[in-house]
């Protein structure tokens, strides 16, 4: 996993509800022991919920994580 500016992003990321990934839900993240938001990634009418994921971490403000495999629709 990388995490990339979310500058460098072609696509908008809906907000989603703060707290803990994998918490109980279908997660792309659900890894991840760290606080933060997994936004819907949306491009060209397409949506894919929780296919990014912003870390809380300050050493990583304005960086997001991509779960890579939640795009091979889109090839």
């Amino acid at each position: 996993m990388f995490a990339v500016p979310e500058a460098d992003i072609a696509a908008d990321l809906l907000p989603s509800s703060p707290g803990r990934a994998g918490g109980g839900t279908r997660s792309h993240f659900a890894n991840h022991t760290t606080e933060g938001q997994e936004p819907t990634v949306r491009s060209g009418g397409l949506e894919l919920p929780a296919a990014a994921f912003r870390l809380s971490d300050p050493d990583l403000a304005g960086r997001v994580l991509l779960d890579f495999g939640a795009f091979d629709q889109w090839r």
